[in-house]
């Protein structure tokens, strides 16, 4: 998908409450011409035969490439699916996940899935209006029963929960070089190539995209890319505030590339930091750990990126597994710094989009959701718990979000963001 002339900031915004939970949640096409993301949020999702109230809440975000029909789809069944399956009746939530997903590729198998337009990644082979769509998407969900969160996750969306001001991962992004999968990658026959697998998708696990998962020699479970998901199960406790969905484009854009890439290369061992800035010509004169310490400090930012740019499958992995965990926490702080503010749930979500696209990485699509876990609170209680927590942490000093990466022309930190989100209110 290509980039726009004219960025569209427009926000698509909802949100909603029951006795357990509240959510925002706001989407946003940004730079690229289309909007490809969706997402799906249900309060309630039955389970047949209960007599309990708000049981269960269901959400997911879904990543769209090559076109937005198969997460259109996603976003409008796989929900369904979920509910009408045998195992989700008998409350089998992880199992149930797994097979709803699975069912999706099965769809397009099936013919269920044509495209209502024609879907262009590679030019020289568009697939025409009407065919079994050969689009995909990334699929993270999660299902709230209780106190039971199960989250299914393929592909590098990502879900993280706030638990105490601290970000804990409920998914784990399916990187290329992630070791377990890079083995399957090449079990497979298949390559990873700057970044990409087969020189097509950025993530290993999606839905749909049926020809990057049709080797004959290998079967369905051991493709290059899988459409079945990783999940996980977690027990909420009183310290978790919130909970965060959002698609890739939101992650990658808080999220300072330099500072890691630096931290990384001081992190190594002196031979092999040693070796990495001879490559690039940065050697000091007095070679020793503490002096190329310090010459990595004083290395450019592209001179960083040269440095880090071609390193092996295994520190690949080291650096992007350390931006995911960076990437998760600023977003945690982000949310929980608006939250503090006092602001609507869905103007918390617009607002973080808008710090998302004033730093340069924020050019993709972008869909946040965020799920307040009210543990017996009202919503306005819920917003006083999280706000003096906030203070708490911070004491008396203002926290200021300057952004991570500036566009050269000009960036508004969160904090001007949100003085302009609190005057419309």
């Amino acid at each position: 998908m290509s980039l726009a002339a004219k960025p569209d900031r427009t926000k698509h915004s909802r949100t909603g409450e029951n006795v357990r939970v509240a959510y925002g949640c706001s989407t946003m096409r940004g730079y690229r011409d289309q909007q490809e993301d969706r997402y799906a949020i249900h309060l309630e999702l039955p389970v047949a035969g209960s007599s309990v109230q708000h049981e269960n809440m269901f959400c997911g975000v879904y990543d769209g490439h090559r076109g937005s029909t198969m997460a259109e789809h996603v976003s409008n069944t796989l929900h369904v699916t979920l509910a009408a399956s045998e195992a989700y009746q008998n409350r089998r939530y992880p199992e149930a996940l797994d097979k709803s997903f699975r069912r999706m590729d099965q769809d397009v198998r099936d013919g269920k899935v044509v495209s209502d337009d024609v879907e262009e990644e590679d030019r020289n082979y568009p697939n025409p209006k009407g065919e079994p769509t050969a689009s995909g998407c990334t699929a993270t969900v999660a299902l709230l029963s209780g106190l039971q969160l199960t989250v299914a996750n393929a592909g590098d969306s990502r879900a993280v929960l706030c638990r105490d001001g601290k970000a804990t991962r409920l998914s784990t992004d399916h990187s290329p070089y992630e070791p377990g999968e890079l083995r399957r990658i090449k079990a497979a026959g298949s390559t990873v190539v700057r970044g990409k697998v087969g020189m097509m998708l950025a993530m290993t696990r999606s839905l749909g995209d049926i020809g990057a998962k049709s080797n004959p020699k290998v079967s369905i479970d051991k493709q290059a890319i899988l459409g079945s998901p990783d999940v996980t199960e977690t027990r909420l406790t009183l310290e978790d505030e919130f909970m965060v969905l959002a698609t890739d484009g939101v992650w990658n854009s808080l999220l300072d590339r330099d500072k890691i890439g630096r931290t990384f290369l001081k992190e190594l061992d002196a031979p092999a930091l040693e070796a990495i800035l001879a490559r690039i010509g940065c050697l000091p004169e007095k070679v020793s750990k503490a002096a190329m310490v310090t010459k990595v400090d004083g290395l450019s930012k592209a001179e960083v990126r040269r440095a880090i740019n071609p390193l092996n499958e295994e520190d690949q992995y080291t650096v992007y597994a350390s931006g995911e965990a960076t990437s998760s926490q600023n977003v945690c702080d982000a949310v929980r710094w608006c939250i503090a503010q006092r602001l609507p749930l869905a103007k918390v979500c617009e607002c973080v989009l808008d710090f998302c696209f004033e730093n340069f990485n924020g050019n993709d699509n972008m869909t946040i959701v965020v799920v307040a876990f009210l543990h017996g609170r009202s919503l306005k209680e819920w917003y006083t718990w999280v706000a003096n927590r906030v203070r708490r942490a911070q004491g008396r000093k203002t926290r200021i979000f300057e952004t991570f990466e500036p566009r050269p022309d000009s960036s508004m930190s969160l904090n001007q963001i949100v003085k302009q989100a609190l005057q419309t209110v």
